[in-house]
């Protein structure tokens, strides 16, 4: 029952994995369905006792010659790659030539022919067999190197298959009856042999298999059979020693019983031994040592933060994630990585589960040397090779001293190489398993090692980028702040000209006062941002703006005489940030009277037009032309101001349109200009999306 289980499906998996344009395939598949039937038909013979006992010998013929048939064609096709002479066709006449004697023999009346009270098809089989393990005994002396790799399970498997049917017929011989004990062990060896068909599936190429095993899963099934046997042997040895000793002997099964299921936990635990047993089956068991599609989705979780433990990795900085997935491709316990500083020293910037490497600050020199070797990846811990001459030989020499300083726990070195630039360096620790590096480990870190680098480059760039624009941001609100400074020294510049004319008057002085002390608040103010580096949002408020408008220009009148304040309409009730507004306001004024003169005009006032607002600034100055109007005067730094830094008007219009407005601009060469805030009266306006913080945190302290 257990091999009709184990074949049926073995059958199944092999004809859904068979690549149907090679018959070679054919091969491996026949004996596999052939020894499925066998079993399964000694499985109904055991529970129908009507069906005919010829069927048996009938089938132990089929499945022994498609076994031999097996072996006998590999040999012809592993002779012919060897470029040996093939084996003759006599064999397979041989082979014919009992089969069918066998087959002849085993049915009615036939069945009953017999040489010395030993039925013939019985003498037959054990032929059979003995011709099967010639044919396996061939195949072993011909394979050697990679062929003997490649077809060893399939040795194993049917030697193990003839060999007990040799001693299964060779018992039937000598005492002349079958042997139930035997003949019930049959089909459980069968089953055993089974596994290692499915290795030389894989192995064989040519018989053109889609067979993959998953490392994992042999590694647990491993683990799993390992544990099972482990335990029937302290179960075993527990019930020897109970039996020798009735006192003693239950008080000492059990605590075996303990000692042993803690020694088991143990070794599961155990990374070393789970490393080796990795090694052992890579080597055993596949083609290739590593499983490249799990290693890379492995490495890439890893490096991104997504891996087996979540909660560990997405607590790791990228370094520390670099490091720790080139750490898990080789079983290292640790590592650590350098990057190249702005000095260009190589600087320690991540380290994983290794406490040793904290001696190490800096990459020293030699370790550099080896790096730009341009190897993918250098066991420290190896003499060097023939390759290595001069400075990177050199080199080799000078790590001596620094790897005793880590105690000897360094073992590999991963240079990290993006677009021709040595990004940075990985050290890594010891291994749980040390073992020499192939060329699939040096094959994997050439590709492991460029995508790492490529990640710290990356990040890299990214952070000198939000430094670039950290710098940029604070660059703009000096620029702003000194642009606002310069508006308070200009009306400060107007006091002390007014004070020559009205400096006797107590009403001059009192305003003058008030003033300077709004200016000294003002710069305060201006510092508290600059210190503060805040982007929170200031929210609109609805407001009436004619007193804020009538406050503004009452308070430049009394130093720009030359300022007539038209009709302000009430109310006029917008959304906007006071301070702000005031300082827009302010700034328009001062722009204004910087172009008139003191000789010339300068008119404000304020109404309502259908849902907006709108406040004018005119003066009678030089004016514009339309081209710098359009191209120029919102443009930031430009100015035609000589003392003027030309992002006043630009600050002013990010303001006015954040709050859903517009800022008009009309002005001819020589006939002045009128600047026109618009904005929409409160419940008219929509959500506006905001100006940048730091222009808000500066135009807020600008107005006086």
């Amino acid at each position: 029952m257990i091999a009709l289980a184990v074949f049926g499906a073995l059958s199944v998996y092999l004809a859904l994995t068979w690549r149907r344009g090679n018959r070679r395939g054919l091969v491996l598949l026949a004996p596999v369905v052939i020894t499925g039937v066998w079993a399964g038909l000694y499985t109904a013979l055991s529970w129908l006792p009507m069906l005919p006992l010829w069927l048996a010998p009938v089938a132990d013929t089929a499945r022994t010659v498609s076994w031999a048939l097996l072996v006998l064609l590999s040999l012809r096709w592993m002779l012919q790659r060897e470029g040996e002479p093939l084996v003759r066709d006599r064999l397979f006449l041989v082979l014919a030539g009992l089969a069918v004697t066998a087959i002849v023999f085993s049915v009615p009346p036939a069945v009953h022919v017999d040489l010395g009270r030993v039925p013939v098809s019985i003498i037959t089989l054990f032929l059979l067999s003995v011709v099967g393990l010639l044919l396996v005994e061939n195949l072993y002396r011909a394979t050697r190197g990679t062929s003997r790799w490649v077809f060893k399970y399939l040795i194993a498997a049917a030697g193990t298959v003839f060999a007990f049917d040799l001693y299964f017929y060779a018992e039937v011989l000598l005492f002349g009856r079958l042997e139930p004990f035997s003949a019930m062990a049959r089909p459980i060896i069968a089953a055993m042999v089974a596994p290692l068909l499915v290795v030389t599936a894989a192995r064989v190429r040519r018989w053109s298999f889609d067979v993959t095993i998953s490392r994992d899963a042999v590694l647990h099934t491993t683990a799993l059979v390992g544990s099972g046997l482990y335990l029937v042997l302290v179960a075993g040895a527990g019930y020897v020693l109970r039996l020798a000793d009735a006192s003693w002997g239950p008080v000492l099964q059990i605590v075996i019983l303990a000692g042993a299921g803690l020694v088991l936990v143990m070794l599961l635990m155990s990374g070393r031994l789970r490393a080796r047993a990795r090694r052992y089956i890579s080597r055993n068991f596949f083609t290739l040592k590593y499983d490249y599609r799990a290693e890379w989705l492995r490495f890439i979780r890893t490096l991104s933060g997504i891996g087996e433990d979540d909660h560990e990795t997405r607590n790791e900085t990228l370094q520390q994630r670099a490091v720790h997935a080139l750490a898990d491709v080789v079983e290292c316990s640790g590592g650590a990585l350098f990057t190249r500083g702005r000095g260009g020293a190589f600087v320690r910037t991540a380290n994983w589960n290794w406490s040793t490497i904290k001696r190490l600050l800096s990459l020293p020199a030699p370790f550099i040397e080896l790096a730009e070797s341009r190897q993918p990846v250098i066991d420290l811990a190896a003499p060097p090779s023939a390759d290595e001459r001069g400075r990177i030989a050199d080199a080799r020499g000078a790590i001596a001293g620094w790897l005793e300083q880590l105690d000897g726990e360094a073992w590999l070195l991963v240079p990290l190489v993006s677009a021709e630039e040595l990004v940075g360096v990985a050290l890594l620790g010891k291994p749980r398993d040390r073992r020499p590096l192939g060329w699939e480990d040096r094959d994997l870190f050439e590709v492991l090692g460029p995508q790492v680098a490529s990640y710290l480059r990356e990040e890299v760039a990214t952070r000198r980028v939000s430094e670039t624009q950290e710098f940029a941001r604070l660059n703009r609100n000096f620029a702003f702040v000194i642009h606002d400074l310069k508006n308070l020294v200009s009306q400060l510049s107007l006091i002390v000209q007014q004070a020559k004319k009205h400096g006797d008057n107590p009403e001059f002085q009192k305003d003058a006062m008030e003033t300077v002390a709004e200016s000294v608040d003002k710069m305060r103010a201006m510092l508290v941002k600059l210190k503060e580096r805040t982007d929170d949002k200031t929210e609109t408020v609805a407001i009436d703006l004619a007193p804020v408008i009538r406050s503004v220009a009452v308070n430049r009148r009394l130093l720009m005489p030359n300022l007539d304040i038209g009709t302000v309409e009430e109310p006029l009730r917008c959304d906007v940030e006071p301070e702000a507004f005031e300082a827009i306001l302010a700034n328009l004024i001062q722009n204004a009277f910087e172009a008139a003169g003191e000789q010339g005009r300068i008119s404000i006032d304020a109404r309502a037009d259908g849902p907006h607002m709108s406040c004018r600034v005119s003066d009678t100055g030089p004016g514009m032309s339309a081209d710098f109007i359009q191209g120029g005067l919102f443009q930031p730094f430009r100015s035609t101001k000589s003392s003027g830094f030309g992002i006043g008007m630009y600050q002013c219009r990010e303001l006015v349109e954040a709050w859903g407005g517009t800022l008009d601009v009309r002005s001819e060469p020589g006939e002045g200009t009128t600047v026109a805030v618009r904005l929409p009266l409160a419940g008219h306006s929509e959500t506006p999306a905001g100006p940048p913080a730091a222009d808000r945190a500066a135009m807020t302290t600008a107005g006086t």
